[in-house]
């Protein structure tokens, strides 16, 4: 490989995609499906709340098996950990119970996100 003869770097060339960009597109998919459950009225019928609901599942299922490798990526996937149990983007310090080992999961997850610039 051909480096920059002044910082032994390789000299400049294509853009390298994000390492997460397939995660990351999904995250962007997710948090539009999300939004749009979100915003149904309270009087949505069944089928109409439940094929939201499952819109917003089906793009959880790739999220959950696609290997975050930085942390925009596990960001996305904590944003899935909000939708699956707490339905919100407030992350509270009682949101995961009063035990340590919990009190640290919601503080992780409170950290993750922060990071993101997402909290």
């Amino acid at each position: 490989m051909e480096h920059d003869d002044k910082t032994g770097n390789p000299p400049p060339g294509p853009a390298r995609p994000h390492a997460d960009a397939a995660l990351l597109a999904l995250g962007r998919a997710f948090d539009a499906a999300w939004a749009a459950e979100r915003a149904l009225p309270g009087n949505t019928p069944d089928a109409t709340a439940d094929a939201a609901h499952g819109a917003v599942r089906r793009i959880v299922e790739r999220i959950l098996v696609h290997p975050a490798a930085t942390v925009d990526g596990l960001a996305v996937k904590a944003r899935v950990l909000l939708w699956c149990g707490y339905q919100s983007h407030e992350v509270g310090p009682d949101l995961f119970g009063d035990t340590l080992d919990l009190r640290i999961a919601g503080a992780v997850l409170r950290d993750l996100l922060h990071l993101n610039g997402a909290g």
